[in-house]
């Protein structure tokens, strides 16, 4: 049986029109999907850093606008504290890991309550292993050099140290403070 000679030149005219076609309807999208996706962009704010206090561990957050995340850094344990949902989040990806207590994790599920005012975030405050309440705090900064500044005022402790039995005065009263 013979092929027809036009076989071999029509198919891949065919083909190369339908992308053609397919190419012309994404960029004809393009203004559309900018047009969209734009405003959303324009209305994320800027990161904002914040000096913060993990127990007593000194640390600051940092939101990422992208993810509306806040990132809690602290150069033993890193955690990632979701804004929208009050949640920590249960993040392995690079290299994050939960915040732990000497004696094992902290809930990392459970919901954090989180409230907002000019001066100061609060995601609520965590049990540890021993029942101590702490209130969990950060102190708005302009940019990430003022919080390094701010954070190398705040107490550090060692994560080998256990926690002192005179803290637990300071603890009780700062989640008294609690909003």
């Amino acid at each position: 049986m013979d092929t027809p000679v036009g076989w071999f030149i029509y198919t891949p005219l065919v083909v190369l029109s339908l992308l053609a076609t397919a190419t012309f309807r994404l960029l004809a999208m393009l203004p559309l999907l900018l047009l969209v996706y734009m405003p959303i962009g324009l209305a994320l704010p800027h990161a904002e850093f914040w000096m913060g206090q993990q127990r007593h561990y000194g640390g600051f957050l940092a939101r990422d606008p992208e993810a509306a995340e806040f990132w809690y850094l602290r150069a033993a344990k890193p955690g990632l504290f979701a804004w929208e949902t009050g949640h920590v989040a249960a993040r392995r990806e690079l290299g994050l890991l939960y915040l732990d207590d000497e004696n094992g994790p902290l809930p990392s599920k459970a919901p954090l309550p989180m409230s907002r005012d000019e001066e100061q975030l609060y995601w609520g405050s965590s049990p540890s292993a021993r029942g101590l309440m702490w209130l969990n705090f950060a102190a708005k900064a302009d940019d990430a050099e003022a919080v390094r500044e701010m954070e190398k005022r705040l107490p550090h402790s060692r994560d080998d140290e256990p926690d002192s039995a005179a803290s637990a005065p300071a603890a009780s009263a700062a989640s008294a403070t609690k909003p």
